[in-house]
């Protein structure tokens, strides 16, 4: 799992990519391959929202499933948001997966939007995003 402020976090992303790229020694036409590749996420990002505290790849191995653990995980990652001044917490996965919707419902998260495009379902095999968000 991670969590950080939108803001400061995504725009990150191209530069780091660009780090592991050049230490991996990747031309430039596979590191322009990577790009392409991932691209259909943009088709149904959610942007506008840097002062949330975003919560991402929540996952749990399957042997330590049920245990409680991913509330563990949310409610820890809440806190520091909420210590850094933050009164806005968002995740987002892809429509369709029921139990990530429950986990977070569960935590307190509800609707904040969705996206879809048939290009993105078409590459990631769900309809598109969608974005749950709780008050810090």
């Amino acid at each position: 799992m991670s969590a950080f402020r939108a803001g400061e976090a995504y725009p990150l992303s191209q530069a780091a990519m660009s780090e592991v790229a050049e230490a991996l020694a990747l031309a430039p036409a596979e590191q322009a391959a990577i790009w392409r590749r991932g691209s259909y996420i943009f088709l149904c990002a959610m942007g506008g929202h840097d002062d949330c505290w975003t919560v991402e790849n929540v996952a749990v191995l399957r042997a330590y499933r049920g245990r409680g653990l991913i509330n563990a995980l949310l409610s820890r990652a809440l806190e520091d948001g909420a210590a850094q001044g933050l009164e806005q917490a968002q995740v987002t996965f892809a429509i369709g997966n029921e139990a990530a919707e429950r986990a977070y419902a569960k935590a307190g998260f509800s609707f904040g939007g969705e996206r879809r495009h048939p290009e993105f379902e078409a590459v990631a095999g769900a309809p598109g995003l969608r974005r749950l968000v709780r008050q810090l």
